[in-house]
């Protein structure tokens, strides 16, 4: 028969005592806690946060705004130009652009016919003509006339006077009524109104003048043609027009048949007379304004790392102008949309060199001190290049026969992958000095030379240092 103290022993497990429970559940406790921080977010924590410090130290501005200066504050620091600046010489610019509206032209609109002062001449008197055929005795005793036709003939000298658009007059109405409205009268208004017409009458002949040292621009209403015309003495005012009328009467008294017919040429010409060349405003603004946008701005070059401003200089307009352009590089939305996008891009090359085995070497744990080294080592070099990078401007005034990029050849790069060939070997040597390349080349100006070289003079180092 089975012993039955063995039977209870196997059924029933002897109760745990409180410390052993308690480190049952520390050590439930410390395994999740492991898997929290296990070497392999350890590794993925490396390689962001070292994404974050390189792209912080590419864009340091992310974290701090460019002071805004005023007109005759006084500079704290020396500030040198981050990049190559176009700056627009607003002084130079709109000089060239009053020049330019200068040099426009006045636009005159021109009305060679008068508004059609011929065909109105000819109208009114075939009118006057017709109005004598229908009423005869008009001529002999205009004041014995029967109402209704005495009616009808001050209706016809209205008529006859809003023909022409002149003001009505009894003594050159009752003249030409009386002698039959002749044509030798009619040709001879013909005659002195196209004559000064043809020219050119002004309604001010001083603003005119104004222009006499460049000329107008003369633009026939009827056909569209534009002639430049600089001998502007040419163009009558309507008091000088008038007077030349005038002045002709003593030839018109010879030529036609009757002195009186000729002072009623004289008067009816003088009354036609108007302003047929105009000042067109709003077209010769137009041009102004064409003119105006034709001008190019004219700019001046700043080259990077050219100084803007010294430390106790006193701010001016040239200095403002520079620094604004300046700042607009350096606007805080765009460098906090730049620094992500560097970090993610930092991150894309660091996970996939990572993800591909060229950052890992050995177990878990030894790949989380290694990773951690390279990172210390490959942060160190970038210091050291940015530093570097910020002093070649100030070493190269010493030498002159060195440039600043000259200089930046001399930068330290591959001391680092000496270090990591020395303490990982040569297959973690090529990734660290690919990535520190990639790293270099962006603090330096981002130029394939200087990857190039970085790159290969690293490969080079660590390869002699292992061998």
């Amino acid at each position: 028969m089975p012993d039955k103290t063995k039977i209870r022993t196997l059924g029933r497990s002897k109760p745990q005592k409180r410390g052993e429970r308690e480190t049952f559940h520390g050590s439930k406790q410390s395994s999740k806690k492991g898997h929290w921080f296990g070497p392999n977010v350890q590794k993925w924590a490396i390689l962001i946060g070292l994404s974050i410090i390189v792209s912080i130290l590419l864009f340091p501005n992310v974290l701090t705004r460019p002071r805004i200066y005023d007109l005759g504050d006084v500079a704290d620091r020396d500030i040198k130009a981050s990049r190559e600046l176009l700056i627009e010489n607003n002084e130079l610019t709109e000089k060239s652009r009053q020049e330019a509206t200068k040099e426009v032209l006045a636009v005159y609109d021109f009305d060679p016919t008068g508004t059609n002062i011929l065909a109105r001449i000819g109208d009114a008197f075939s009118a006057g003509r017709q109005y004598l055929a229908e009423v005869p005795s008009v001529t002999d005793s205009p004041e014995k006339l029967p109402k209704d036709q005495a009616t009808n003939a001050d209706a016809f000298k209205q008529s006859f006077f809003e023909t022409l658009d002149v003001a009505p007059d009894e003594k050159i109405i009752g003249l030409l009524m009386k002698n039959g409205f002749p044509w030798e009268v009619e040709e001879t208004v013909i005659d002195l109104v196209t004559q000064v017409q043809k020219k050119g009458i002004v309604i001010n002949k001083a603003i005119l003048e104004r222009q006499s040292g460049m000329g107008i621009f003369l633009h026939n209403i009827h056909t569209g043609q534009e002639l430049k015309v600089t001998d502007l003495n040419r163009f009558y005012d309507v008091k000088a027009a008038r007077k030349i009328i005038n002045g002709q009467s003593q030839a018109l008294e010879q030529s036609l048949s009757s002195s009186r017919l000729a002072e009623v040429a004289v008067n009816l010409s003088v009354a036609l007379i108007k302003p047929n060349l105009t000042f067109n405003k709003r077209e010769t603004e137009l041009r102004k304004d064409l003119a105006q946008k034709s001008v190019k701005p004219f700019y001046f070059k700043v080259k990077k790392g050219e100084m803007l401003v010294r430390e106790g200089e006193r701010i001016q307009g040239e200095h403002l102008l520079r620094l604004s352009e300046e700042n607009k590089s350096l606007k805080q939305k765009e460098i906090i949309g730049r620094a992500p996008a560097m970090a993610l891009l930092i991150a894309y090359l660091l996970a996939a060199i990572y993800m591909v085995g060229l950052l890992t070497n050995g177990s878990s744990r030894e790949e989380v001190k290694g990773l951690l080294f390279s990172a210390v080592t490959l942060l160190a070099v970038f210091l050291v290049v940015v530093m570097f990078n910020f002093m070649a401007e100030d070493v190269a005034r010493g030498f002159r026969f060195f440039s600043p990029r000259t200089l930046l050849f001399a930068a330290p790069v591959a001391s680092g992958a000496m270090l990591v060939a020395v303490f990982q070997g040569m297959r973690l040597t090529a990734s660290f000095s690919l990535i520190i390349s990639v790293l270099a080349a962006f603090v330096v100006g981002g130029d394939a030379e200087f990857f190039l070289y970085f790159f290969v003079s690293s490969l080079i180092a660590g390869y002699g240092v292992r061998h």
